[in-house]
Formats: C-alpha cells, sequence, structure tokens
C-alpha cells in the first residue's frame, strides 16, 4: 500500500465520522494536528469528492477521492465490516503515513 497523508487510525476516525454524518445529512471538514503542529485538512464536498490536505510546505498537495468508498478502499478500510475488525484483521494500526 502506497504511503498517504492519514494513517491508519486517523483514516478509520475520520471514515467513521464521515459513517456518522451520513445518517443526519451532514459532510465533513476536519483538522487533525500532527505532532509537527501543521494540520491534515479532509474537506468531503457536495458532491461526494473527498480532498485530503497537509498544511507543510513541501508536503504533497493533496489526496482526491470521488466518493467514500474509495476512501476507505484507499486507506484499506472496509466499508462492509465494522472498523475495530479491520483493524484487528490488519493486525492493529500499522500504516505508514507521510510524516506532515
Amino acid at each position: 500500500m502506497a504511503a498517504r497523508i492519514l494513517n491508519k487510525s486517523q483514516a478509520e476516525a475520520v471514515y467513521n465520522a464521515m459513517c456518522e454524518l451520513n445518517n443526519v445529512n451532514g459532510l465533513l471538514l476536519t483538522h487533525i494536528r500532527t505532532d509537527s503542529g501543521h494540520f491534515i485538512e479532509v474537506n468531503e464536498d457536495g458532491d461526494g469528492m473527498i480532498s485530503v490536505r497537509c498544511s507543510e510546505v513541501g508536503s504533497p498537495p493533496f489526496e482526491a477521492y470521488p466518493s467514500q468508498y474509495a476512501f476507505s478502499a484507499a486507506y484499506g478500510l472496509n466499508p462492509d465490516e465494522p472498523q475495530s475488525a479491520v483493524a484487528a484483521a490488519a493486525g492493529g494500526l500499522t500504516q505508514t503515513a507521510i510524516e506532515c
């Protein structure tokens, strides 16, 4: 799996939040603070496009996914299983994230 901006636990939290927001016709816009003091922005637009951006200069500009399913697939999440089962099956949260 290629390195992504979010790590596995961040991706799980984002995906779970999107799923919960689906229940109330909501969309996600969030900022996650990194250990280096920068932010990762995750934005879901009205057309279902999800973008992931890092605020640090020189970091990959963004990741874009056409749907929640594409986001979950890119991060190795199985949208048909509870996320805790996915993490357990993967042997824990071990995905490499790009340093942001």
